[in-house]
């Protein structure tokens, strides 16, 4: 059997060095579908473990973590198989990259906005058929967004239906759903 991108070594070894540093920036222009000037043209691939904070605290160990030339915080995680807590592990891995922005002496005003990307290789959602799941702090009543500096993004692969990408996120979906059907040059 041939490895996968899902695997999240050979994830971290192909988007999570300073060497795929352009290819990262490609992939999340494309899974973020970001264009013109809010593409991503400067990238650098950081630490992915999350230092504790008490020693009783639980490890923090990111499969891609990256920060893009205005600042922005991405942590790109592969996932499997379901997990029964997976949006809670999700929300906490991107609180965690969140919060380690600040120091003493940092304003608040200065925390960079936190991107979590999941790429699941399984239904997180099976009460909709949407391929990407998109959340953020927003008051659904009052339809009033608080803030955009937090987001979390879940892409479902099995519910990636198309045979011909034409998009490059369909693109780059399809290539990390079926890397392991390619066949060696």
């Amino acid at each position: 059997m041939k490895p996968s991108l899902l695997n999240d070594v050979l994830f971290k070894i192909v988007f999570g060095t300073p060497r795929s540093e352009p290819l990262l920036a490609l992939l999340l222009n494309g899974l973020l579908e970001l264009k013109g000037q809010h593409r991503i043209v400067e990238l650098a691939i950081l630490n992915p473990t999350l230092p504790k904070i008490h020693v009783e605290d639980k490890g923090v160990i990111l499969d891609v973590h990256a920060r893009d030339g205005e600042g922005r915080h991405y942590n790109i995680e592969v996932q499997l198989r379901a997990e029964s807590h997976y949006i809670h592990r999700s929300f906490y891995y991107a609180a965690r990259l969140y919060t380690e922005q600040i120091t003493r002496g940092t304003l608040y005003a200065d925390l960079a906005r936190t991107i979590g990307i999941s790429i699941l290789d399984f239904v997180l959602f099976p009460e909709n058929d949407s391929l990407h799941s998109y959340f953020r702090l927003y008051d659904t009543e009052q339809q009033l967004l608080l803030t955009d500096i937090f987001k979390l993004h879940y892409l479902e692969l099995p519910k990636l239906t198309v045979d011909e990408p034409t998009t490059s996120f369909e693109t780059w979906l399809y290539a990390l759903k079926y890397s392991d059907c390619f066949d060696d040059p």
